[in-house]
């Protein structure tokens, strides 16, 4: 199990993977930008100093086009994406699901 800090490090390390594969290059700068912050915060949570709010991993994911399992060390947790998931009530809030179909998802 991760403790905290190991979890933003490991999230940190994965988006600058997806920034920088291969076959494509994402700046920080561009990422940022789709993203709604300063480069400046890009980097820092590549580098685990500053905590990355879900809101800003979704539009990551969306952006580099990776699924939020690549993100996530999900297969040292025991916790998987392909089983069901119970849900809260801010999965069920309409504020919560506006937010997420007109900001998180919206095109670029």
């Amino acid at each position: 199990m991760y403790s905290d800090n190991q979890l933003y490090e490991y999230v940190g390390k994965k988006i600058l993977e997806s920034r920088v594969l291969p076959h494509r290059k994402i700046t920080q700068m561009e990422l940022a930008n789709f993203i709604g912050v300063t480069f400046q915060q890009i980097q820092k949570y590549e580098k685990a100093t500053n905590r990355i709010p879900l809101s800003s991993l979704l539009k990551i994911s969306k952006y580099t086009k990776k699924p939020l399992k690549f993100f996530l060390p999900l297969e040292h947790t025991g916790y998987t994406l392909d089983k069901p998931v119970e849900l809260t009530p801010a999965d069920t809030d309409p504020d919560v699901r506006e937010f997420i179909e007109t900001q998180v998802f919206k095109n670029p």
